[in-house]
């Protein structure tokens, strides 16, 4: 094991954004700490990575429930180390029309990308602030940046994790700690999956490759691609009968 090598630790990490970014900083010479629900996936994805020279170590743990981040995060830094890097990825997506809406699956969507990055943030960040170095990072999204017919659900969960980045970066950068938060459009995942009108949607090694760029340069904030961003920021100026046609 090479001792020296920094450390990641990535939620979410079985499929999608999460799997992806793991191989790429474990072929950079991370030790990459794997979080994620699905055992067979991490297993898999842990003997992939140590199957390229890389060191890779997970533990299950659904976000959902602090105790158990807890706990991952305490197995993680027991085989690998402290992470100088932490990537809070997990979360879920969806639509839900308000004529059918349940609360139940309203407050599980705030559980998992609300309260799951509280429970990274209080796992980790503490003992960044003690250290005086780190780098914590959030995937949020560009539906952070409005709210359309079916998405307001997903949209509020992800503005909630975009402000509370921000401020969270405001308040400890005096302590030597970075904190970025990742505003991606749509890629091609299983959350995507089977979805329809879906502009400017990204292939997944693109998407990350830009993640990884933006999180090497520690950008308080990186929204991408510009081009629906810039769209979505200037259709929130329009009329609500032109927006409410979206419906």
């Amino acid at each position: 094991m090479n001792l020296g090598a920094k450390v990641v630790f990535i939620t979410g990490a079985s499929s999608g954004i999460g799997a992806n970014l793991a191989k790429r900083y474990a072929a950079k010479g991370y030790k990459v700490g794997l979080l994620a629900r699905r055992v067979a996936q991490l297993a898999e994805l842990k003997s992939q990575i140590n199957a390229q020279s890389g060191i890779a170590e997970y533990a299950v743990c659904d976000v959902q429930d602090q105790e158990a981040v807890l706990r991952a995060v305490v197995d993680l830094k027991r085989a690998l180390g402290t992470p100088d890097l932490f990537i809070a990825n997990a979360g879920i997506g969806g639509t839900q029309k308000i004529k059918t809406f349940s609360s139940e699956s309203a407050n599980k969507t705030f559980d998992v990308n609300v309260k799951g990055l509280f429970h990274c943030v209080e796992a980790v960040v503490p003992e960044m602030i003690k250290n005086g170095s780190g780098h914590f990072v959030g995937i949020s999204s560009l539906a952070s940046f409005t709210s359309l017919p079916g998405m307001h659900v997903y949209a509020a969960s992800k503005v909630a994790m975009r402000y509370f980045l921000s401020g969270m970066g405001l308040e400890i950068a005096k302590y030597g700690v970075d904190v970025s938060t990742i505003c991606p459009g749509f890629i091609k995942t299983d959350l995507t999956a089977g979805r329809k009108s879906m502009p400017y949607l990204m292939e997944l090694d693109d998407a990350c490759e830009r993640i990884e760029k933006a999180i090497e340069a520690k950008k308080e904030l990186y929204a991408f691609p510009k081009r629906l961003y810039w769209i979505i920021r200037l259709g929130n100026l329009l009329p609500n009968f032109i927006r409410n046609r979206l419906n």
